[in-house]
């Protein structure tokens, strides 16, 4: 059937006829009259012809409505009127296979349309159409809108899903959700975390306040699940007082351990009901997937396992069932307490390294790094300290600190005679985001008597992808005020053009992996010297990290990178041996910088 067979929808059987006999082998198959009343302009039921290989060839009056077909869909595949998810599943051409060989020829489906009037749900019958002598011609789908019908028996299946009393899905839908994405995750290579939360001696509250109390404190602590989880996570009640959580599409398997640390922490918090104040702890019990097991009852039972030694252990704290897993929560509890504790006594100290102009030689500039003093943590990597305080929502007030530390550095080695020194501290971009960031800086400047540029922010490429732009408008206000705003380990992260156009920078900092391998690494000293030349093109200082060799160093000068960082000039030092290194820093003894 050409797309020169193109014609206004039918309103009658005598219009169907044109260059191919599909009417004839239809009244073979229907009843004439019915087939009539069905292509009717007042019919209800959508009716949509194809030839053989699925193009359309007519439709009627209903069709326009429900698949808003028009004459420019004449000729073309009939595959055009569904959405990618249908064409995923195999549709239409699943059920054109099964009508061709005669199998379920009035077999009912239930599809999902996007038609010209929007989201709607069509019920559709599909029916392989024959001539006399047997010889397949085409196909009649006939389809009636049936949107309403499914928003209310959706409406019914999501009641009979829930949990009334806390609006968390209930037992069974909880357990249709688990083994669902227990076979999801599998194939997306990623892993499923349960969690089994239990209430520890909630049976006490009924006792004591009544059945009624107990019930405002399970709505509460519903509340206080919603408030910890992601969207993406599913939350059930089981029964009782035992709650479930679903981690979906985790990539490590500690990121249970990280929810379940917020989860116990968040209820050291009392329950406030209207008349009574509630103390409620909770015990998890977490198991995984697929590494112990890949059914839901499988992982289910697993968790439980893991929650009664929780409870046998003394209650308010979360196990996993699996023995290496747990081993490495214990440890990572432990260094969440310690670093609680070394936040609260204070037991860090910055280090500086210095970075050289290579114009002249001399130091304008050094980089704040934070070293943490507490004896269980100071033999971490200063990367696994920083991890720590990012997932335990320390990291503003440390990053606070920080700040004010190396405010008050930077003023007394001014009163010691040294030169201006800008110094370049490093933030989460999302923290930035909080309210007061702008303040506590120009606070912190004016205490110590120092100019705004005195200090520089650094942040790393990889947490703003992270952060998702948190913060912009505050390196915005940071960059009015005076202040220098440097983008750290450049060209590791991703959209690196998109940073450079639209955030409000000063300063690139080439990463360390790329000067490793200079002046012989080809590939990396030509994307050294693209990116110096694009930096200065856009009006950006440069400075390389991790410059170890003399080499390295001739190579980034004859390059005109501005500034040079690492061992080769020194190693981080306190802020004594720093002030002691500047006084001592001849510039021209060593080499001619310029």
């Amino acid at each position: 059937m050409a797309a020169s067979a193109a014609r206004r929808p039918f309103d009658t059987a005598s219009q169907v006829d044109a260059g191919g006999g599909i009417m004839r082998s239809t009244a073979a198959m229907l009843d004439q009259a019915l087939c009539a009343a069905m292509l009717s302009g007042s019919s209800r039921f959508a009716v949509v012809i194809t030839d053989p290989d699925g193009c359309l060839v007519n439709y009627n009056t209903a069709a326009v409505t429900i698949f808003g077909l028009h004459d420019g869909f004449i000729g073309t595949s009939l595959a055009c009127i569904f959405t990618d998810r249908q064409r995923q599943s195999g549709l239409p051409e699943s059920e054109m296979r099964r009508a061709l060989n005669h199998e379920g020829v009035a077999e009912t489906r239930q599809c999902r349309h996007v038609s010209r009037s929007g989201d709607s749900w069509v019920e559709t019958e599909l029916t392989a159409l024959f001539d006399g002598a047997g010889l397949h011609i085409g196909y009649m789908r006939i389809a009636q809108d049936v949107h309403e019908r499914y928003l209310n028996e959706e409406a019914i299946r999501a009641y009979a899903g829930t949990d009334q009393l806390t609006g968390l899905l209930n037992r069974r839908a909880f357990y249709e959700k688990l083994e669902q994405c227990v076979v999801a995750n599998g194939r997306a290579n990623s892993f499923a975390i349960l969690h089994l939360v239990d209430l520890d001696l909630f049976k006490q509250i009924n006792d004591t306040l009544g059945h009624a109390a107990g019930d405002e404190v399970l709505g509460a602590v519903a509340a206080r699940l919603r408030s910890v989880t992601r969207n993406s996570d599913y939350i059930g009640r089981l029964g009782g007082d035992e709650f479930a959580i679903l981690q979906t599409g985790a990539h490590s398997l500690l990121d249970g351990s990280y929810l379940a640390h917020k989860l116990v922490a968040s209820f050291r918090e009392p329950i406030r009901l209207p008349h009574h104040e509630v103390s409620v702890s909770v015990s998890i019990g977490i198991a995984t997937a697929p590494c112990d097991g890949q059914s839901a009852a499988e992982l289910l039972r697993k968790a439980d396992l893991a929650l009664y030694r929780v409870k046998s252990d003394g209650r308010d704290n979360y196990r996993y069932f699996t023995q290496t897993l747990d081993d490495m929560a214990k440890r990572h509890r432990e260094h969440i307490a310690a670093l609680r504790e070394a936040v609260q006594l204070r037991q860090f100290h910055l280090e500086y390294q210095p970075i050289v102009s290579t114009g002249d030689g001399s130091i304008h500039r050094a980089e704040a790094l934070l070293r943490c003093d507490h004896t269980a943590l100071k033999c971490l990597p200063i990367v696994e300290v920083l991890d720590l305080l990012r997932h335990s929502g320390t990291m503003p007030e440390v990053s606070h600190w920080i700040i004010g530390q190396a405010c008050r550095d930077a003023s007394q080695w001014l009163s010691q005679g040294h030169a201006p020194m800008r110094v370049a501290v490093n933030l989460c971009a999302r923290e930035l985001s909080g309210a007061g960031t702008v303040q506590i800086v120009e606070a912190t400047l004016h205490e110590y008597g120092l100019d705004p540029e005195s200090l520089s922010v650094e942040l790393t490429e990889h947490d703003l992808f992270d952060s998702k732009g948190a913060g912009l408008q505050v390196l915005c206000d940071l960059r009015t005020m005076g202040v220098s705003i440097s983008l750290d380990d450049f060209g590791t992260g991703f959209a690196s053009m998109g940073y450079l156009t639209s955030l409000p920078l000063d300063v690139l900092k080439l990463d360390r992996s790329f000067i490793a391998g200079l002046p012989d690494d080809v590939v990396s000293a030509k994307v050294v010297s693209a990116i110096v030349a694009l930096a200065h093109s856009l009006g950006l200082r440069v400075v390389a990290e991790g410059v170890e060799t003399a080499r390295q160093r001739d190579y980034l000068v004859e390059r005109a990178c501005d500034e040079l960082q690492g061992f080769l000039i020194s190693a981080p030092l306190n802020a004594a041996e720093f002030s002691h290194f500047c006084t001592r820093w001849e510039p021209h003894q060593h080499r001619r910088w310029g």
